[in-house]
Parts: structure tokens; sequence; C-alpha cells
């Protein structure tokens, strides 16, 4: 297991062009060594590099596959990547409920990523009854490991009331906390300045 770890990391390095310039063809080449030895961190770096297209042709077929092969090991962000291929219906057709599942997988294991797309399934109806109590579950799950989407969506919970008791203190918490995030600041502090004027007297 060492030597593989060696061999993606190795993948790594040249990607990022560590100690020598980058050199993204030679990177391919040795995560993909690393994930046919059984490697998810490689299998996934390579579901991503099929999707976006760096350093290959773009293949979503290809992604799909690879992210399946980690998902199939129990990897976290496998399960969760299938969940974003699945709902966006990339590299298979759009499928909401193994979507739900592959986010269920991931999230059952703590990815905060896939807990917060769970809950966004969830509010949506995608995939599942609409359900804003699970939705803002998951959410606070997210949230307290400092997933700033999942903090801005929970305060929206608590400013409506949907799902969880009306709660504009804690609103204005998960606001406060997600305008940290330079992508979701503006939106945030607007999001609480408007709260803020329904607290007013």
């Amino acid at each position: 297991q060492g030597l593989i770890a060696a061999i993606r990391t190795l993948g790594g390095y040249n990607e990022m062009g560590v100690g020598a310039p980058a050199d993204v063809k030679q990177a391919l080449e040795w995560y993909i060594k690393a994930a046919n030895a059984g490697d998810t961190l490689a299998m996934v770096r390579l579901g991503q590099m099929y999707a976006a297209g760096v350093g290959v042709t773009a293949d979503l077929v290809q992604a799909l596959k690879w992210f399946h092969a980690a998902a199939d090991k129990g990897d976290a962000n496998g399960q969760n990547m299938l969940g974003i291929a699945y709902e966006n219906g990339l590299g298979a057709p759009r499928d909401y409920a193994e979507a739900l599942k592959f986010y269920r997988a991931a999230a059952d294991q703590g990815l905060a990523s896939a807990e917060n797309n769970l809950g966004r399934l969830y509010a949506a109806g995608l995939g599942a009854a609409r359900d804003f109590a699970e939705a803002a579950r998951w959410w606070a799950k997210a949230a307290d490991q400092g997933g700033a989407d999942a903090q801005f969506n929970l305060a929206r919970l608590y400013a409506s009331g949907d799902g969880v008791s009306r709660d504009p203190v804690r609103a204005h918490m998960w606001f406060t906390l997600a305008a940290l995030n330079p992508t979701l600041h503006d939106a945030a502090l607007r999001a609480r300045a408007k709260l803020d004027e329904g607290l007013s007297p």
C-alpha cells in the first residue's frame, strides 16, 4: 500500500510541478498505475481529470467509470462524485434517486460536501419526497464541519422556519459564518441584512 500511495504522490507532484515543471500527462500515467493497483484517491483524481479534460480528452463515461471504481471500494469522495454525475446527467442519464443513494453513502461517512448535497436534494424534493427537516439535519452536520454552503442553506431554513423552528438568532449566526467564505460573502451579508431588517423594532 505504501508503494501505491507513493506512485499516486508522484502523480500529484507531476500535476502540480513540485520539484520539476508540471507535466499533466505524466501525472495521468502515475494516477492510472496507482488506480489500477487499487488506490481510491487516484481513481477519484482520474475521474476528475477525465471529467474536466485535464491532460486528456474530456470523457464523461470514463470519468464515471473511475468514480464508480472508487465508490465500489467504499470511498466517500468517489460516492459524492457519482452523486454529482447522476444529479447532473454527466456520463449517464440524470437519475436523482441514484444521486441521492450515492450522496447518502458518502454523507454517512461524514463527508461535508455530500451532506450538503444530500440536504439540497431533500429540500428540492429530488430523488425523494421534499423534506425540509431532513435537509436541515444534513445541512447542520455539514455546517458544523465548516461547510459554507451548508451554513448558508441552514441559515435560510432558520430564517424561514422551513423544517425547523424559526430562529432569527441562529439564522443570523449561520449567515455570519457563511459570509466568511469569499464565494458566499456578498449573498450571505445581503441575506443577513434582510433578516436584520425584519428584526428591527
